[in-house]
């Protein structure tokens, strides 16, 4: 599996967990590239603004959830439509600990697209008390 990064040059700064933040990334990269076929791509881009994002795209199976279902598969069996249940569970919660979201979607080429947002922090504004 080969992973394409599009990064945005600007710096996102988040008030956070900064572990928490990036093992629950991994642990969206890491299904995506697990279920891949062996000469895949997988596409990580990341965009810098209000919002810091961090977007996931694959072929691999997926399926996109209606929006009155839980996007973590609550209710699937483990490595059914949406995958790695638990990836996205993870992705989830620790992005609403965050103060943001998960939403996954329908990708470009045909598999699942999941976007990973958490609010940034502009630099010199003080911490709330």
């Amino acid at each position: 599996v080969r992973v394409v990064l599009n990064l945005d040059a600007h710096e996102s700064l988040i008030r956070g967990d900064p572990s928490l933040v990036e093992a629950s990334v991994m642990a969206l990269l890491d299904d995506a590239s697990e279920r891949a076929a062996p000469n895949d791509e997988v596409h990580v881009s990341t965009v810098s603004g209000v919002m810091a994002s961090v977007k996931i795209d694959s072929r691999r199976p997926g399926r996109v959830p209606a929006k009155h279902e839980d996007p973590a598969g609550h209710g699937e069996t483990p490595g059914s439509r949406y995958g790695n249940t638990l990836a996205m569970e993870l992705a989830r919660r620790v992005a609403q600990l965050h103060g943001g979201s998960v939403e996954a979607a329908a990708g470009a080429q045909g598999g699942l697209s999941v976007t990973v947002s958490i609010p940034t922090i502009r630099r010199g504004l003080a911490s709330p008390s």
